[in-house]
């Protein structure tokens, strides 16, 4: 039995805290306790599976140092997933599009945060400039209440779950959350 890991949870956790710590004595104690938890519990996960396949070299390296088989996805578009023969490309955007597009799990807070900080601080100036600019927010995990709070920006349509490819092919950018 193979898994396909994205995002390793521990690794994921690690980089939050040290980009945001938990405040004060009872902070630094609760966030150790989270992550020896979140460690523990996916190498027990973990040795369910007789390998792995990782998006990324950082997670390979790590999966290897805990002794688990694992392998590089060559066809996710990722900086170094290789060989990048092997990589589908994207269709080039239809002439003049004015599609915007944010793919992401809002599940996941920092997507639901840096599509809130691009509404807020970039969305109105393009518009201003580009008033046929539309926006197209595609990902799970959508709740409704983020439905409603973005649908009622101008152009902005929240779609939810679809085709990344055919949402892809319809834009003539794509925008992400590189972090805070």
């Amino acid at each position: 039995v193979v898994v396909d890991v994205d995002d390793l949870d521990w690794v994921t956790l690690q980089s939050r805290v040290e980009a945001q710590p938990w405040p004060g004595l009872a902070g630094r104690l609760g966030m150790a306790l989270a992550l020896r938890t979140v460690r523990r519990r996916c190498r027990r996960a973990l040795a369910a599976f007789n390998g792995c396949f990782a998006t990324n070299a950082a997670d390979v390296q790590e999966l290897m140092r805990w002794g688990q088989q694992s392998l590089l996805l060559a066809n996710i578009p990722h900086p170094d997933a290789l060989p990048t023969d092997a990589v589908t490309p994207i269709p080039p955007a239809p002439a003049g599009s004015r599609t915007v597009l944010f793919v992401g799990d809002l599940e996941f807070g920092p997507n639901a945060t840096g599509l809130n900080w691009f509404l807020r601080e970039c969305w109105t100036p393009i518009r201003s400039r580009a008033p046929d600019a539309q926006l197209r927010v595609v990902g799970r995990g959508l709740s409704e209440r983020q439905r409603q709070e973005w649908s009622k920006s101008a152009g902005v349509a929240v779609i939810g779950v679809r085709s990344v490819s055919e949402a892809l092919g319809d834009a003539g950018l794509s925008v992400d959350h590189a972090g805070d």
